[in-house]
């Protein structure tokens, strides 16, 4: 395994994460406010976490995997589209 696919592996596990605790809060009725601001934060933070693996893979020569990763997190953290597993 080459030290860039090990971010793949790494992004796609936050990913993971992310949908999952989306869909616990959807699934325990989370009041509407408290949904609102739990998943505005979970989005914030993934998305630093996905452009810090974008530096990371950049860093390490991969900058084909880095432009994709940043393209993920400035989309999701623009206009909140979901990102897709690598």
């Amino acid at each position: 395994m080459t030290s860039t696919s090990a971010l793949t592996v790494v992004y796609n596990g936050l990913l993971q994460g992310y949908q999952f605790q989306m869909e616990a809060m959807k699934e325990n009725g989370m009041p509407d406010s408290s949904f609102h601001f739990r998943s505005e934060k979970m989005r914030e933070s993934l998305t630093n976490q996905i452009g810090s693996l974008s530096q990371m893979a950049y860093d390490l020569g991969d900058h084909d995997l880095a432009s994709t990763l940043l393209s993920v997190a400035t989309e999701f953290g623009s206009d909140a589209t979901p990102p897709m597993p690598l």
